[in-house]
């Protein structure tokens, strides 16, 4: 027989049990759009029976899409697991179970509760590096003018004339067209292409899209992605699916459907180009349904222009307000102020700040005395958001180069080194914080053992911006003398920098040099 305390301990052991909350992990399965729409649930459940659930998250993209969202969890090995399905969802009635209600359904049933949406786009959380990050100073729009195997009837094939319509109204535009290299991305001109920048990394296209103008293209990731940060954009929608199975509140629809007889109740489902019965004439991938004209996109566009929604300013934040550095040796002291005078000139037609230094008295090779300069800089200039680092025996060959175009959500951008190497530290980008300055002070203090574990580092083709002799090609950024058979000068009468018809000035003085012969 249990005594009274004895029963008082059990009575108190399950009642703290009911209030414990069950643990849940959404399993995101499918595609990163559709796991875009599942972080709707957790502010659902949480809205509406508070504390009752610790949820957890799993999937190939959940890590990063859920990044820093405040009520995710960790949860043990033995939480339920609950598959964010959606086979409520309505493709073809337009008065369906949109796909964001059909999860909110199942979930519901999975946990026997009556389970609402709260929230009609998804949620991201973006730290404050994040949210300050852009792509370019100048305003920017994302496009996605591809298509995948299983959904070939999204495709439309005149965004070439959409974009040319875009960029002859607003002059400041720049497009930067994206999507992931496995899938059909016809190459558009006039644009800055990042396909395949981010394969497998939804995260970066997230942050890319907080800070820019609008986006374009069908109903796909990108669109999803947009309607979570609230900003602009212009789907193109095909007849096939449904509208009714976003229907984000943020997001211009161009699209035919209810007003042709082959999908006026909804998406006819058709995804491929031979199942599809109304193509247009003279034609085998351009349904009728997609046959819209390139002026009633770039009109779309211009409603959120006139509304205020759109604005084309070139952004004012210093961030990433960039300087452009390098030091030299007596023994490199010819060539070495060849190239600074040109990497000088350079920064100073791009409004970036530049540093020109001289070797410590340090018995430190020369080689590794960048990283002390680098570090000592950026300490006593923390307005200064990037650091671009140029070895002496480097020289700018296109001074057209905009360092915004390198950028990332990331602390270090660097070159790939030789076979024998992971990296090259002749060249490099690499952001003002904390984690960069630790790293440097530790690669001055023992540059024989470089540590990148503490930096998300981004290794780039060398040839982006550290151009090898030998491998050099004309319009690429920078050219690198590496190794020890390096020229100890750069010759009159020919100008360096090609790119823009003109020669490097220099106090207000052409400057003309050559690269000697067999480099």
């Amino acid at each position: 027989m249990m005594t009274p305390k004895q029963l008082e301990i059990i009575k108190a052991a399950r009642a703290r049990k009911r209030a414990e909350p069950e643990e849940i992990i959404l399993h995101a399965h499918l595609c990163p759009g559709d796991t875009c729409m599942a972080t709707t649930i957790p502010y659902s459940l949480n809205q509406q029976f508070p504390g009752k659930y610790r949820i957890g998250v799993k999937g190939s993209s959940a890590e990063a899409i859920f990044a820093n969202n405040p009520l995710i969890r960790k949860v043990s090995d033995g939480a339920k697991i609950i598959k964010c399905e959606y086979n409520d969802c309505g493709f073809v009635d337009v008065a369906g179970v949109n796909i964001i209600q059909a999860m909110h359904m199942h979930v519901g049933r999975e946990l026997g509760i009556d389970l609402k949406v709260s929230f009609n786009r998804p949620r991201f959380h973006l730290t404050p590096n994040e949210s300050s990050f852009r792509l370019m100073r100048e305003p920017y729009a994302l496009i996605n003018s591809g298509w995948k195997d299983d959904c070939e009837t999204k495709w439309y094939a005149r965004w070439q004339e959409v974009v040319d319509m875009l960029l002859e109204r607003y002059p400041l535009l720049k497009i930067v067209q994206v999507g992931e290299s496995w899938h059909h991305h016809e190459p558009l001109k006039n644009v800055i292409s990042m396909i395949g920048h981010w394969d497998a990394q939804p995260r970066r296209l997230i942050v890319a899209a907080a800070n820019a103008a609008f986006g374009l293209g069908p109903i796909s990731f990108i669109t999803h992605v947009f309607a979570g940060h609230g900003k602009p954009f212009v789907c193109v929608q095909t007849g096939a699916e449904s509208l009714a199975l976003a229907g984000y509140p943020n997001i211009k629809y161009v699209s035919r459907q209810t007003t042709m007889e082959c999908c006026r109740n909804g998406g006819c489902c058709n995804m491929k180009w031979r199942e599809c019965r109304h193509m247009k004439n003279g034609t085998s991938n351009v349904p009728e349904c997609l046959d819209i004209p390139p002026q009633e996109i770039v009109d779309a566009v211009g409603q959120f222009v006139k509304g205020g929604l759109v604005k084309f300013e070139i952004s004012e934040m210093k961030s990433p307000a960039f300087v452009v550095g390098t030091l030299f040796d007596k023994d490199m002291a010819c060539l070495g102020k060849e190239t600074s005078d040109i990497l000088a000139a350079y920064s100073k037609a791009k409004h970036y700040d530049c540093i020109l230094g001289k070797a410590f008295d340090s018995p430190m090779p020369v080689k590794w005395h960048k990283f002390r300069f680098v570090s000592e800089y950026l300490k006593a200039h923390p307005e200064n958001g990037w650091f671009l680092w140029v070895d002496a025996d480097a020289v700018i060959r296109n001074t057209a180069f905009s360092l915004d175009s390198l950028l990332d959500d990331v602390d270090l951008i660097i070159g790939d080194g030789l076979p024998e190497n992971r990296v090259n530290f002749g060249v490099f980008l690499i952001r003002n914080c904390e984690a960069s300055l630790r790293f440097l002070d530790n690669a001055w203090s023992n540059p024989e053992a470089l540590d990148l574990g503490s930096l998300r580092v981004k290794v780039i083709p060398r040839r982006t911006f550290n151009s090898f002799t030998g491998e050099y090609q004309q319009g690429d950024f920078i050219q690198h003398f590496a190794g020890p058979n390096k020229p100890k000068s750069l010759k009159p009468p020919i100008p360096i920098c090609t790119s823009l018809g003109r020669a490097v000035m220099v106090d207000g003085k052409p400057k003309m040099y050559t690269i000697p012969p067999g480099y």
